[in-house]
C-alpha cells in the first residue's frame, strides 16, 4: 500500500529562482568565452550575471516577460520531480513484491540480466564517446569483476522480471499483436538495423510492463 502511494510535488518559488541562476551563470560563461576565445580556463572569478528581466527571458525563447519563463521553468521541474518520483514509488513497489515472493532465480536469467546490463553500459560509454576496453582500464576492473558485482542487482532484476511475467499471465495482461506492430512499425525508421522479430519481442516486453504497472498501481 505504501509503496503505491502518490506524493503531492511541490516546487518552490526558490528551486525556480536557483535554476533561473544557474542558466543565467551559464550564459554569463558562454559570453565571456566569446569575447576572450583565448581563455580555455573554466575558473573566471566572479562572472558579471545578465539581469533578471524581461530581455533576459525574451533572450532565451518565446517568452514576453520575466513571468512567463518563470512560469514554465516551474512546470518542466514539477515533471521532472513528478517523473523521478513515479520511478521511486515503482522501483519501491517491485521490491516489496520481490522481497514478499521466495523463488528460486534460474543462474540462466540472472546472466541473461547481466548480459542486458554489460550491454547498456557499452551504450552508455558509447553515448559519451569513449572506448568500451578504457573504461575497464580507468576503473582498474575487468568485465568479469564488474559481472560479479553486479550480481546480486541483476538476480534482483531477473527475480522482479520473472514475478511480472507471472502476473501478467495471471491477469492475461499481454498486448494484443495489433498493439505491438503498431509499434514496431512506428519505430522501424528509428531502428533500422535491428529486424522486425527483435522490435516486436522488445515492444511485447515495454507493453507488457506497461499493463502490469497499471494493474498494480490500480
Amino acid at each position: 500500500k505504501t509503496a503505491t502511494e502518490k506524493k503531492e510535488v511541490v516546487v518552490t518559488d526558490e528551486e525556480i529562482l536557483e535554476t533561473l541562476k544557474e542558466v543565467q551563470q551559464s550564459h554569463a560563461h558562454d559570453a565571456h568565452h566569446a569575447a576572450n576565445p583565448d581563455d580555455h580556463s573554466h575558473d573566471h572569478g566572479a562572472l558579471e550575471l545578465p539581469a533578471l528581466d524581461d530581455a533576459f527571458a525574451q533572450s532565451l525563447g518565446d517568452f514576453k516577460i520575466l513571468e512567463e519563463l518563470k512560469v514554465r521553468v516551474g512546470e518542466n521541474m514539477k515533471k521532472e520531480k513528478e517523473n523521478r518520483e513515479t520511478d521511486k514509488r515503482r522501483l519501491e513497489m517491485f521490491n516489496a513484491i520481490a522481497d514478499a515472493t521466495k523463488v528460486e532465480i534460474p543462474n540462466v536469467l540472472i546472466e541473461s540480466e547481466l548480459d542486458r546490463m554489460i550491454a547498456q553500459l557499452k551504450h552508455d560509454v558509447a553515448q559519451f564517446g569513449g572506448k568500451y576496453e578504457d573504461y575497464f582500464v580507468h576503473m582498474k576492473k575487468t568485465e568479469e569483476d564488474l559481472r560479479a558485482e553486479w550480481k546480486g542487482e541483476a538476480e534482483r532484476r531477473a527475480k522482479v522480471q520473472m514475478i511480472l511475467n507471472e502476473i501478467a499471465v495471471k491477469e492475461k495482461l499481454a498486448p494484443s499483436e495489433e498493439e505491438v506492430m503498431a509499434q514496431v512499425e512506428r519505430a522501424r525508421s528509428q531502428y533500422k538495423d535491428v529486424d522486425d522479430e527483435r522490435l516486436a519481442a522488445y515492444f511485447s516486453q515495454v507493453l507488457q510492463n506497461q499493463n502490469i504497472i497499471t494493474f498494480l498501481e490500480k
